[in-house]
């Protein structure tokens, strides 16, 4: 399946069942993380909950401390 929603029958085989997708993971990773960088975040946070999948995003040290809910220490 496509970030978009359409199957993706030139899959083929090899992903049929959910061990043959395990088998060859990497592919479908590949996919999902092609379909992840090219896609704006607010579209891949709401088809991801549309299709209800647990979902997280990742922030760096420095976005997280300067997050303006993050207690500051008092010097």
């Amino acid at each position: 399946m496509r970030g978009d929603g359409d199957a993706a029958p030139a899959a083929g085989e090899r992903f049929l069942t959910r061990g043959k997708r395990w088998a060859n993971i990497e592919a479908p990773n590949a996919i999902v993380g092609e379909w992840i960088r090219r896609s704006p975040v607010d579209h891949v946070c709401a088809r991801l909950n549309q299709l209800g999948l647990a979902h997280s995003l990742v922030y760096s040290a420095a976005k997280i401390m300067a997050a303006p809910q993050l207690p500051r220490a008092q010097p």
